[in-house]
């Protein structure tokens, strides 16, 4: 017909509402429940804090934060990096003040729990799990252990200040660690494993079927 003309859609506005699918389907598959212990199977809560530990790593990046995890028997608590206790620590352009501005992440901040609206900043172990955390080559696991390498309570060095063992970093690296948990009664075994570089991976002690997120 004369005069008319068909408007197709631009590359941009395609990827664009692409870009917003993806973030949606993001949301729905972090979402959690808000009160009490977390709802849904084994199998589905060791998804989630996989995904969880996905999704804090890329946050560090995009808001430019140092993020901890802080491990305890009863839990597990993401947190953010505070201004130090001692800001004189920090202060002064000499070679130990720098050092000091580079590396330090534990003694002298102050961590807080991190709000997200995607995630909770704190996650219960559900009952009758048993957590197991190995961070550079120190184990650490709720309840006494009883056998293999010597193991102390994830709470047993962190019971003055609660100080992440775990920290995400804005360049995308992590502390490399190795979070086991092991369920009596749906009788399976997860051992979500995170590297240094940022890559989290999800094991199934059954068959050792493996997920990288």
């Amino acid at each position: 017909m004369a005069g008319s003309s068909v408007k197709g859609f631009s590359l941009l506005e395609i990827l664009v509402v692409v870009l917003l699918m993806g973030l949606a389907t993001s949301t729905v598959m972090l979402a959690v429940p808000s009160k009490g212990g977390d709802a849904g199977s084994f199998d589905d809560l060791c998804h989630k804090y996989a995904r969880t530990f996905a999704y804090i790593s890329e946050q560090s990046m995009v808001e430019n934060l140092v993020i901890g995890v802080y491990f305890t028997d009863e839990k597990m608590k993401i947190m953010r990096r505070e201004r130090p206790d001692d800001p004189s620590l920090f202060q002064g352009d000499d070679i130990i003040s720098r050092i000091i501005r580079k590396v330090d992440n534990y003694e002298n901040y102050n961590w807080v729990d991190l709000k997200l609206t995607q995630i909770k900043s704190s996650y219960r172990w559900p009952e009758g799990v048993k957590v197991e955390l190995q961070v550079g080559g120190i184990g650490y696991q709720s309840g006494s252990a009883t056998n293999g390498y010597k193991k102390e309570s994830l709470t047993a060095k962190f019971d003055v200040k609660e100080r992440p063992q775990v920290f995400f970093y804005p360049s995308m690296e992590l502390t490399p660690f190795t979070l086991k948990l092991a369920s009596e009664e749906a009788n399976e075994e997860f051992t979500i494993s995170a590297q240094e570089n940022g890559r989290i991976t999800l094991i199934r002690g059954s068959d050792n079927e493996t997920e990288t997120f």
